[in-house]
């Protein structure tokens, strides 16, 4: 169980029993291991868990996370899993501030936008986001998304979730579309 859940502070109860669920399944995670565990209320009343997944582990997570997010989804009574990179938004730097010597520029996937865009890309995994548009009405600015066709089946159901899950980790409102 301390094998899939490596954190610094004392892990919560919910995560625990994340932890027990990734220890009794038979996928073959023995290498993979997860930073935190959410268990998120949407306005609507519907339970999200999103899991949270160090970076260098990136590459190994999506090479799994279909079958573990359908295994979670059974065991979690239908809740919807989401799995989200652990990333780092630095601040910005000020005009005349004192540099020390070294002190590195940020990186561009460090920024903000890069942090909401990387989350977003996430969120609608395994599917691929094709386009983007930003609109901005005097009601408000949201996003439009573009998602490949390929895998409607898929998220069609769980469109509506990504986007108030989306609205209630970044503060964004999103829309999202199906293209060829």
């Amino acid at each position: 169980m301390t094998q899939m859940l490596r954190k610094k502070t004392d892990p919560t109860p919910f995560e625990l029993e994340i932890a027990k669920i990734f220890e009794k399944t038979e996928l073959g995670l023995g290498h993979l291991h997860f930073n935190s565990a959410k268990e998120i209320e949407l306005a609507d009343g519907k339970k999200v868990v999103v899991i949270y997944f160090p970076m260098p582990l990136i590459d190994d997570w999506r090479k799994v996370i279909t079958k573990v997010v359908n295994e979670l989804e059974k065991k979690l009574q239908g809740r919807n899993v989401f799995f989200v990179g652990n990333r780092t938004i630095l601040k910005k730097e000020k005009r005349g501030m004192f540099k020390p010597k070294g002190l590195q520029k940020r990186p561009r996937n460090r920024t903000l936008f890069a942090v909401y865009d990387a989350i977003l890309a996430d969120l609608v995994r395994p599917a691929l986001i094709v386009g983007k548009r930003t609109n901005y009405t005097p009601a408000g600015t949201f996003i439009k998304v573009f998602l490949s066709k390929q895998h409607q089946n898929a998220l069609e159901s769980k469109v509506e979730t990504i986007s108030a899950l989306y609205k209630k980790l970044c503060n964004r409102v999103v829309y999202f579309s199906f293209d060829n």
